[in-house]
């Protein structure tokens, strides 16, 4: 079950490291990328039902972007916590964090869909049009009930994947998606004898993938032959989950939930500043924004491989070869950046195209372009050294960090050069990259301050 096989020696080679990456990583890789994939399609499908059907989805699910990114956090505190416990070959350990996770994001799953009922019985409180609110509640409120399944889902897999075993989510999700995208088709255009219930139709989807995504997991995992052993290995008593744990998981987890939602909002508040250049403006700054999601989620899963790879070999006692993972992670996400943008910057008119037919707003995509392409590098940094940071449990500076760089930093910057000074789209970009990289400068900062500790521990 162990990725590196030598991950208990003094040192791992880079050619190890490297292998290693790439088992665990491709498979995260594919797994979000099959959620955008399905995103896409539930846009498409909604999109050609109908207008004011898209409008309303568009309305909750920027709501519920928010959520999804604050519980995803939350769960992450898992793989670090579990892949030390694997790395010590501690089967208690593992079997009692994974319970322990479970439950927390079980209660975070509930308390969000609470607050989010509240949301729902006031919505009127948002100001949105009155004749989009009609497909919007019932939409609203059968996602509001897929909470839990959904956070429930996300400690399950952060388990598996703290484990190594993360081609097991793959498979799950890409199932998911692929039977959430038949049965839009089916409940939203009302086909095989179903009733055409448009948007409802695509909530009810969504709500049946999520719940079939955690029941799945489930059971893999509770008959999986790997975990049935860990369970016979672990003692009874230890592996019963503590209310120390669950507060460990919970202090651990806030500030990755902080960090993230802190860095999509400034694309959210970017997206403010373009609308007040130019309706043109602010498409492409969307259109640049899903594309970039992209190289986002291409990068994520090379940083939670060396996230893992880094817990595992803290675990062990093997801090010496922490910081080699954390340096050959991010030479191979830039490797792989370099190439997406290469192939985008060859193939940019035809990919526009896809999107708009608009010779405005690809004008202003091809200004964007050389902001969207500086921006990677720092966004290579911030990603490969905040999942560092995570794998090594030390997550209270990443919300301190991302509050000083993308709100201290970033936003002002966006705000000062786009508006008062005039340079528009240029400015609001140009904020972007700067305050990416501030954060990736001081994450690889504090991730080796805290590898040198270790090391001299």
């Amino acid at each position: 079950m162990t990725i590196a096989p030598n991950i208990q020696t003094r040192q791992l080679s880079t050619r190890q490291i490297l292998k290693s990456i790439i088992i665990l990583g491709v498979p995260l890789i594919i797994g979000e990328l099959g959620s955008i994939t399905q995103q896409f399609a539930d846009t498409m499908m909604v999109g050609n039902h109908s207008t004011d059907e898209l409008a309303a989805s568009g309305m909750v699910n920027n709501i519920f972007l928010f959520v999804i990114f604050f519980t995803l956090g939350m769960s992450y505190a898992v793989t670090p916590i579990v892949g030390s416990a694997f790395g010590k070959n501690d089967s208690s350990s593992i079997i009692r964090s994974m319970r322990e996770g479970l439950i927390l994001n079980l209660v975070i799953g509930l308390v969000c869909a609470g607050m989010l009922l509240l949301l729902l019985y006031n919505i009127e409180i948002l100001g949105q049009p009155q004749h989009l609110l009609k497909y919007a509640k019932p939409y609203f409120l059968i996602l509001i009930a897929s909470v839990p399944f959904m956070t429930s889902f996300f400690a399950l897999k952060q388990y598996m994947d703290g484990l190594g075993k993360t081609d097991i989510s793959m498979w799950i999700m890409l199932a998911a998606n692929l039977q959430n995208i038949l049965l839009n088709w089916i409940l939203i255009f009302g086909k095989f004898g179903f009733p055409e219930m448009g948007l409802l139709g695509a909530g009810i989807s969504t709500f049946i993938s999520r719940f079939l995504q955690f029941a799945a997991l489930l059971f893999i995992i509770w008959l999986s032959p790997a975990q049935k052993k860990l369970r016979a290995e672990a003692s009874a008593q230890e592996m019963k989950p503590t209310v120390s744990g669950i507060r460990h998981q919970f202090l651990l987890g806030l500030p990755i939930s902080i960090q993230l939602s802190l860095e999509i909002s400034i694309f959210g508040v970017c997206a403010i500043f373009m609308g007040w250049i130019g309706a043109n403006e602010l498409a492409a700054h969307q259109v640049m924004y899903t594309i970039s999601t992209l190289c986002f989620q291409v990068l994520y899963g090379i940083g939670a491989a060396g996230c893992i790879l880094i817990s595992q070999c803290r675990g062990a006692g093997n801090t010496m070869s922490m910081l080699k993972i954390s340096r050959v992670a991010f030479s191979f996400g830039l490797i792989v950046v370099g190439g997406i943008i290469l192939l985008l910057y060859i193939f940019f008119d035809p990919l526009s195209s896809f999107f708009t037919t608009s010779s405005e707003v690809k004008i202003v995509m091809k200004a964007i372009l050389p902001w969207f392409i500086l921006y990677q590098i720092g966004d290579c940094m911030q990603i490969t050294y905040g999942n560092a940071l995570r794998g090594i449990e030390a997550t209270k500076p990443l919300m301190i960090i991302a509050f000083v760089a993308y709100v201290l930093i970033s936003i002002p910057l966006s705000y000062y050069l786009g508006d008062i000074s005039r340079l528009g789209v240029h400015g609001v970009w140009i904020g972007i990259p700067f305050g990416l990289t501030t954060a990736g400068l001081l994450f690889r900062w504090r991730y080796r301050k805290h590898c040198k500790t270790l090391e001299n521990e």
